[in-house]
Formats: C-alpha cells, structure tokens, sequence
C-alpha cells in the first residue's frame, strides 16, 4: 500500500513475526526503482479495521496537519499496480500473496 501527496510517499504492507504492519518511509518512484527516505515505523494493523481507522493513527503519528494529509491517497500495490482503497475498505483483507 503507498500514499501519494505532492511529493510521492509510501506505505509499505509487510509481515513482520507473524503481525499485520506498516512501514512507511518517502520514496521516488520510477518504473523499476524505489528510493527510500526516512525512517519507517509499524503499525498494528487489527482485523477487519477499516482505511479510516488507520488513517487517523497514522496522521497522529506522523504529526501531519489536516490540509496536507487530506491530499494524501492510500493504494495497496501488487506487482506494480495501485489499486485505490476507500475509507470503508477493511486493510488486513489486503494482506495475501499477490497474484
């Protein structure tokens, strides 16, 4: 999953011991690369919570004012293709292998 705002940043889902997280870190994107930059973080992502829900921990964690986070857009990338989630949309349904 990635967040797109001005400049590009990236949530990245990934299985860490067995727990649902998030790493998040600001990257360009080409095609075939990714630049990584700053730090990233976990998240605990619980069952069927929705994009909303998530949302509002990740604003808070990251400190960021509401005029710029309301232009951030959350995707869940498979093999290189986003696919938009809505606030409604159950995250963890997100954690499979892509296909």
């Amino acid at each position: 999953m990635y967040v797109e705002t001005n400049r590009l940043n990236y949530l990245y889902l990934t299985r860490m011991l067995n727990l649902d997280c998030l790493k998040f870190f600001t990257t360009k994107f080409t095609r075939y690369q990714v630049q990584n930059f700053g730090e990233p973080f976990l998240l605990i992502i619980h069952e069927n919570e929705t994009l909303a829900s998530v949302k509002i921990r990740i604003q808070r964690k990251l400190e960021v004012h509401d005029d710029e986070f309301s232009m951030w857009k959350f995707a869940f990338v498979c093999m290189g293709r986003p696919e938009y989630l809505q606030d409604s949309d159950a995250v963890s349904t997100r954690f499979q292998v892509c296909s």
